[in-house]
């Protein structure tokens, strides 16, 4: 279960409105499924611009102003999918849009589960 999602990686454009199962299943792991909790809006790719930590059984994330989480304008921080929501956290200056802090509840189908995030600059195993 990814906490957040890049908006690029290495030198491809993610769409987050679903999940990186497909792209995954081009490298030849099948195995798993992915389920996308909050969307990251990258200006730079620079390593641990971006960390998650345990909040209850939610994950906060917390980003710098050159990779903010990048929230809905016109509603609320819903899930892309079923199986993750996120809601926005107070702190740091947000233009419409985006902002620097959020909380991920994730609510997984299947198990076992592993939680990860995009530091900014490569996916990384969370707590």
């Amino acid at each position: 279960m990814l906490l957040s999602a890049p908006e690029a990686y290495r030198t491809a454009h993610v769409f987050t409105g679903g999940d990186l199962s497909g792209v995954l299943g081009n490298r030849g792991r099948t195995d798993f499924t992915t389920a996308i909790c909050v969307p990251v809006n990258l200006r730079n790719t620079h390593p641990d611009e971006i960390r998650f930590g345990p909040s209850g059984s939610s994950y906060a994330g917390a980003t710098t102003w050159s990779a903010p989480f990048d929230f809905p304008v016109l509603h609320g921080g819903t899930g892309l999918t079923g199986e993750c929501g996120y809601v926005r956290l107070p702190g740091g200056p947000e233009p419409p849009g985006l902002g620097l802090r959020a909380l991920a509840h994730p609510t997984p189908s299947r198990q076992p589960i592993v939680f990860a995030y995009f530091d900014g600059h490569d996916l990384k195993r969370c707590c």
